[in-house]
């Protein structure tokens, strides 16, 4: 390889290189070349490093369902860390629900399930305001990440304009700006402020067919099993099939009839 100097970019999320994705000749002073190709993880690396975490069947429903959850370092890491708290049978928010627990309680290990639960009500709030206002990182293909501007009255999670030590796990941040370390954990948490809210049939109506809010769904099926039954007559009053079959995977107690 003619190259003189290589590197590796570790990305938590997708990335978009422009005019660098192929095989690009820029001139500043003198010609460079520069060739960048995305490197997935294959099963050979990932076979080792999750070891055993994951049984045969599981491991094939998150590589037909999940497919993000085994190509994205963060997210192996959760399966490797949380997976082995799980009994039995578990979904993908089961998953994330034990993973986010295990890093609050030991950022804070007197805090108890009491204080963890408060720490999620304060960032479903904002993780929820935020998609409402149309502000979804999934989505955000320049500058991505949010302003640390009137978050301190959220007490558990920001302190004198900064993020806490408790959430390094989950939130990352700059002097001015913060994000969540993956999309989909924004998406979860929003998933749990709508499972609060009393009208989540009207919301569920209005974003039905919206892509930035169909993994908020997906989440929100794995917290509501009692509101299932419910959620797909919804999908299937609007005629949105597709989210109705990706969400499956997700959905517990859902009526035969």
């Amino acid at each position: 390889d003619a190259l003189k100097s290589n590197f590796i970019v570790l990305a938590s999320r997708p990335v978009q290189f422009g005019p660098l994705a192929t095989n690009a000749v820029i001139r500043k002073g003198r010609e460079s070349a520069f060739r960048v190709a995305i490197q997935t993880i294959e099963e050979k690396e990932r076979k080792p490093y999750l070891r055993d975490t994951l049984i045969r069947d599981e491991m094939e429903k998150f590589q037909l369902f999940f497919p993000e959850m085994l190509t994205t370092p963060i997210l192996l890491k959760m399966i490797r860390a949380a997976s082995a708290s799980l009994e039995g049978v578990f979904t993908k928010t089961d998953l994330y629900t034990a993973y986010f627990t295990q890093l609050l309680q030991a950022g804070n290990s007197e805090g108890g399930q009491a204080w963890v639960d408060r720490c999620f009500g304060q960032l479903a709030d904002i993780s929820f305001d935020a998609l409402k206002s149309g502000r979804s990182q999934r989505f955000e293909g320049v500058e991505t990440g949010f302003r640390k501007d009137g978050k301190n009255t959220f007490d558990l999670v920001f302190k004198d304009g900064n993020v806490l030590p408790a959430w390094d796990g989950i939130l990352q941040q700059t002097p001015l700006q913060w994000e969540y370390r993956h999309p989909s954990f924004q998406e979860y948490f929003a998933a749990r402020k709508l499972a609060l809210s009393d009208d989540w049939r009207d919301i569920v109506r209005s974003h039905c067919r919206d892509e930035k809010w169909q993994e908020v769904f997906r989440f929100f099926a794995g917290l509501t099993p009692q509101f299932n039954n419910e959620l797909y007559d919804i999908f299937l009053d609007e005629g949105t099939l597709f989210i109705a079959g990706n969400t499956l995977p997700e959905t517990k107690g859902l009526s035969l009839e």
